[in-house]
Formats: C-alpha cells, sequence, structure tokens
C-alpha cells in the first residue's frame, strides 16, 4: 500500500531522461515535414530545464516545408569528390546529405544547388563539407577542420564547443572560405507537446557563429564579414530521425518556428511546369501527362516522408502493390527532383 501511494503522488518520479545517439538523427532516404508556425512570439525560449513541460498544442501553421536526406550517391558526382571516398579521405567520407538554399555573397559569389554532407558516428554528428555550383562551377568542398554538429550520445548537461574552418577556390575570382564556431549545451529535457504530438525530449541549444572571407585575385583585395549570430533550439526525441520542434533566432528575436508533422497535402505547393499524372485517383497503371526522358529514377513516400519504392523511369508504372492512400512521386533529374502527389486506390 506505501509503495502505491508513493507512486500516485510522485508521477514526477516515473520520467526519464533519454539520451540521444546517431541513431535519433536525420536518417538517409527519408523525408520529414515541417509545419511553419505562423505567431513568432507562440514560444519563449528561455522555459526551459530539467523535468520540463513544453505544452505548445496550440501552435498554428500557415505552410509546410521538408527536410530531405539523401543518399551520397545521388548526389551530383561533381560533387561526391572528397566524400565518397573511404580510401582516400576517410576522415569526409559522408553517411547522408541534405540540399540546402541558394546563397549570394556581396554580389560576388553565388552557391546554388547546394548539398551539404553529413558524418553519423557513435561519437559525434558531423558536416564535413558540401558540394555545390559555386558561381556556375560544380564544386566539392570538404571542410579543412570539420565542423562537428553535435557530439555523441546528447544527454542533459551536455556542454560542448567546436571551430571548423574552410577555404576553396572560384575560378576566375579567387578564393572563398568560411570560419564556423558552435557552441552546443543540452540544456533541457522533459515532454513536449506540438499539435503533432507529445515526445519525452531533450532540448540542444545550439549558437553558431560564422565569418565569412572573400578574396578577389583580380583587384588583389580581400574582406571579411560577420554573419548575424544565431541560436537554434532544438528538441529531439528517440527514434524521430530529426527535430520535432525547432526554433531559430537572432538579435533577441524569434525568425521561425516549425515542427514536424504529417504531410497536409493542401499546403504543398507545385511548380511542376503543367506536369499531371493520370489517372489520379490511381489503381494500377500510373501515366505521366508529357513526356519525361530526362528523369533518371523515381521515388516514392508516403505521407509520413518514408520512402516506400524506387525505381527508374517509365511512360507507365505498376503501383498495385501499394496500400490506399496518398502518396509523394519524386522525379529525380541530375541536379534538381520535382514532386507530384497522387492518390491510390
Amino acid at each position: 500500500m506505501k509503495g502505491l501511494l508513493f507512486f500516485l503522488f510522485c508521477p514526477n518520479l516515473i520520467l526519464a531522461q533519454i539520451t540521444i545517439t546517431d541513431a535519433d538523427l536525420p536518417v538517409s532516404s527519408n523525408v520529414y515535414y515541417y509545419s511553419n508556425v505562423i505567431d513568432l512570439l507562440s514560444v519563449d525560449v528561455n522555459q526551459t530545464g530539467g523535468n520540463y513541460n513544453w505544452d505548445f498544442s496550440t501552435l498554428n501553421y500557415f505552410d509546410q516545408d521538408s527536410l530531405e536526406v539523401v543518399s551520397v550517391s545521388s548526389t551530383p558526382i561533381a560533387y561526391q569528390f572528397f566524400f565518397n571516398n573511404l580510401f582516400l579521405y576517410p576522415d569526409h567520407y559522408a553517411t547522408s546529405a541534405q540540399s540546402t538554399q541558394d546563397v549570394t555573397l556581396m554580389s560576388t559569389v553565388t552557391i546554388s544547388d547546394r548539398y551539404d554532407y553529413y558524418k553519423a558516428s557513435s561519437t559525434s554528428y558531423d558536416l564535413v563539407g558540401f558540394g555545390a555550383n559555386v558561381n556556375g562551377v560544380p564544386t566539392s568542398v570538404k571542410y579543412d577542420t570539420i565542423d562537428q554538429v553535435y557530439p555523441l550520445p546528447l544527454n542533459y548537461g551536455t556542454v560542448d564547443s567546436t571551430s571548423a574552418y574552410y577555404l576553396t577556390s572560384i575560378p576566375t575570382l579567387g578564393t572563398y572560405g568560411q570560419w564556423i564556431r558552435r557552441k552546443v549545451e543540452v540544456d533541457g529535457w522533459g515532454i513536449l507537446t506540438t499539435p503533432f504530438s507529445s515526445y519525452d525530449v531533450l532540448r540542444v541549444k545550439t549558437t553558431l557563429y560564422q565569418r565569412d572571407t572573400i578574396f578577389i585575385d583580380q583587384l588583389m583585395l580581400g574582406d571579411a564579414f560577420d554573419r548575424p549570430i544565431s541560436n537554434i533550439y532544438e528538441w529531439y526525441a528517440n527514434g524521430q530521425g530529426a527535430p520535432v520542434l525547432i526554433v531559430t533566432s537572432q538579435s533577441g528575436a524569434v525568425t521561425e518556428i516549425k515542427y514536424k508533422d504529417d504531410l497536409h497535402l493542401s499546403a504543398i505547393e507545385h511548380d511542376l511546369s503543367g506536369l499531371e499524372v493520370f489517372p489520379n485517383p490511381v489503381v494500377d497503371d500510373l501515366n505521366f501527362s508529357s513526356d519525361m526522358s530526362e528523369v533518371v529514377f523515381i521515388e516514392i513516400f508516403n505521407v509520413n516522408g518514408v520512402k516506400v519504392s524506387e525505381m527508374r523511369y517509365k511512360n507507365k508504372i505498376s503501383l498495385g502493390f501499394l496500400k490506399s492512400g496518398w502518396y509523394l512521386l519524386k522525379l529525380n533529374y541530375t541536379n534538381r527532383y520535382e514532386l507530384v502527389k497522387f492518390l491510390k486506390n
């Protein structure tokens, strides 16, 4: 009887701090969907601690985006030089890649079609470099000092500080490089509730400092500038493969809030140049409305972002093996991809 009373009146004691390992980080060939929150004042990032209850169940979203994690071998060949050669570059041998946004620096350096390359191990999660079109030239850039995103495993109270650096030549221009410093602190654990689900979580705060350097050979002139300091707050749960909540701030102001979610098909924006598939809904064979012979291969994802099939392009594909429900069809070209949704009956 005493044991039962102790259990009833001390419920917080049954909660346990989780540990985050490389098994809880992004996995290749998965898409993680996020809902972007309307009200940027709805989350107070200063609220944290041990055995904390973050209740963000009333967050409202206005659109969705995704984190797509791909295999290194599926990225452009020219990008893979340092990241897919275990024999020559073992320290930079990557386990996955992620597409990132285009960047233009000082109207001088344009970085487009970029993939960041990550290496996950039992002791760390590292950003080892990137591949991109730098001023229109396909380029593979390894970090001279690898950027450790997290030490692993992560536990409540983990504190870490690391620096990274890279420098690369830009044809007809000169050189471009970046210095990066990360301060990582696991400053909370407990229960997180979002509009999608509830989780046992660790909260990880990253303070990110970045300095870009450019040297123009023709002018014999160089310059360096600091990017705004960013604070990134991420809530991680076991088995989710990506943060279940992300809040970003600069200069003390929250600039982005997003939570892991199912795919809301109404929130997807398509720019597919009139591409359609038919019939839609489909029972068995799916056809394309135009010639897609430039497609290298096709992937199919369910609404949870899990890849359920991969195949070479054909004018007609058989989908009789799929269960009923909504899916995303991903058409992979050499340097880009397109998405189209369809319903399987």
